[in-house]
């Protein structure tokens, strides 16, 4: 036999193959259409009857509505697909062969829709008369969803992913987090978001069912649809729902390591995006500086090789500033990365200087680069200012304090405050902020947030970076504890200098980090 020929039987072999699974899956619908239509027509039941606000029963009559739809549009899925085999060009280029086949009594020239017909049901995609919808979704998704089905068509799917639930009021990444998330859906996308921990390994404030809910329904509010636990859960749900995703905004390096695959594999067609939250190695190879630390050089490297890891194999990465753009485009030149920076509200009019005390540190201890910060304050900077000013009080507010952070309210006029609920009044009455760090990487929230409610900063090098901040315009910078300390008892004795720094800095934040610009930077990278 030619080869051409032998080619043509392993072709169409093929194609018989593929063609026999499709039918038997089709045919396997067809017993539980019959089935499930005898029940829908004995019950009455309808799927615009209510709104669905949570997973139905199986055993529940709307819900068999609801399966039935799906059904139907999986077995008119399948006989679509049935059809465009036969009509392929690999069919097309085996016709000679099969009626060869017929002609010698091995077979017959099969057409498709006389093979369709045998079942004697079409599939379509309504139900019986009076109970059709305008736009079937599968019964997973419509048990999955969490608004009323009156709301307009989302854009499509963003996949979310990040270590755990953001907590917004603890850690300033989380804030971010949160804030990004607002945003994206105020743009139109469905959003599900992904903890990459398991809801039981969840640590903090998360380890809770209390603290969960508490945590998910911050989120529900802003118009998150569904949350997923795991990676095995996050398998399943892009395995049964990852059609309409378009978009998965992965955060960290552990977890894109882990997630970037598992995206690839089941939900190809999504854009892959992975938001550094601040360049890691950065910030690690500081510290080992800080600390002439070899170990902590060594760490900073292998947390470079996973990062720019990350980057190739994503298609968009985001670093929180230009500098960090550049650093991580010298590594990885061929990788796309833009910047989207921390996110920040610029709202009412903040008390002027009058009437305002003392100093404030806000930042997540679970964070080293604040322990770190508020020891070196503490140690090196508040002698200085507490002899200078013997009535001054030094705040320090915070979730997760250590023993060697909350041991420091045994010195005079130091406050260890913890976890505070509402920031805000802190914010308004304190003079001056302080922004001690001395390694880190990204754009510090802290500062962003301080300049932004209107309260002016006194911060370190490190702490005033990727903001754009200039010395004396926005805030005031200082390395060493002298020149710390002197600059913050600048503050507190120049309503002048105050009032301007105060002025100046809301006005950068709210040109260049408020909602309104990062919404338009987002909107423009998802519809790219």
């Amino acid at each position: 036999m030619p080869a051409s020929t032998s080619g043509s039987e392993i072709r169409e072999a093929v194609l018989r193959r593929e063609i026999a699974q499709l039918t038997r899956e089709r045919n396997k619908f067809v017993g539980e259409v019959e089935e499930l239509t005898r029940q829908v027509a004995l019950s009455g039941a309808s799927p615009q009857r209510q709104p669905l606000a949570h997973p139905v029963s199986a055993a529940d009559p709307f819900a068999a509505a609801l399966e039935l739809h799906a059904l139907r549009e999986s077995g008119a899925a399948k006989d679509a697909l049935i059809r465009a085999l036969y009509s392929s060009t690999s069919w097309r280029v085996t016709a000679p062969l099969r009626a060869l086949s017929a002609m010698l009594g091995r077979g017959t020239a099969l057409n498709p829709e006389e093979m369709l017909e045998r079942t004697n049901l079409k599939f379509g995609t309504s139900l019986p008369p009076g109970r059709g919808v305008a736009k079937p979704e599968p019964a997973l998704r419509i048990a999955a969803r969490t608004r009323s089905s009156t709301e307009p068509e989302k854009q499509g799917g963003v996949l979310v992913v990040a270590d755990y639930l953001p907590l917004f009021d603890q850690q300033s990444g989380g804030l971010r987090l949160k804030t990004i998330i607002g945003l994206i859906i105020g743009l139109g996308w469905d959003v599900t978001f992904c903890s990459f921990l398991t809801a039981e390994a969840s640590p903090g404030p998360l380890a809770t069912p209390e603290g969960i809910a508490r945590y998910e329904t911050a989120l529900r509010d802003i118009g998150v649809s569904r949350f997923i636990y795991g990676t095995e859960a996050a398998r399943v749900f892009l395995n049964e729902s990852g059609t309409r995703i378009r978009h998965a905004l992965v955060s960290f390096p552990i977890v894109a390591t882990e997630f970037i695959p598992i995206i690839r594999l089941h939900c190809p067609w999504a854009r892959v995006i992975f938001d550094t939250v601040d360049f890691h190695y950065l910030r690690m190879n500081r510290e080992a500086e800080l600390r002439q630390d070899d170990g902590m050089r060594q760490d900073a490297r292998v947390m470079l090789e996973q990062e720019l890891a990350c980057v190739r194999s994503a298609d968009l990465t985001f670093a929180v500033t230009a500098a960090e753009r550049t650093a991580l485009l010298d590594f990885a030149p061929d990788s796309v990365v833009e910047v989207l920076p921390n996110v920040f509200t610029v709202s009412g009019t903040p008390p002027g200087p009058e009437g305002r005390q003392g100093l404030l540190f806000v930042g997540g201890f679970w964070h080293q680069p604040n322990g770190d910060a508020v020891l070196w304050f503490a140690t090196e900077i508040w002698p200085l200012l507490h002899a200078a000013a013997p009535d001054l009080v030094f705040r320090i507010v915070g979730a997760n304090p250590t023993s060697e952070i909350l041991a420091l309210a045994r010195q005079p006029n130091i406050e260890v405050l913890g976890y505070v609920p509402e920031l805000s009044p802190y914010l308004d009455n304190s003079r001056v902020f302080v922004a001690p760090l001395r390694f880190g990487a990204g754009m510090k929230g802290k500062v962003g947030q301080s300049l932004a409610h209107g309260l002016p900063v006194v911060a370190t090098p490190v702490g005033a970076e990727g903001m754009q901040l200039e010395d004396g315009v926005h805030l005031l910078v200082a390395e060493t504890p002298e020149a710390f300390a002197e600059q913050v008892l600048r503050l507190l004795q120049d309503d002048d200098l105050w009032t301007a720094l105060q002025r100046e800095g809301r006005t950068l934040v709210q040109q260049t980090l408020s909602e309104d610009v990062i919404r338009e930077r987002l909107n423009g990278v998802l519809r790219g």
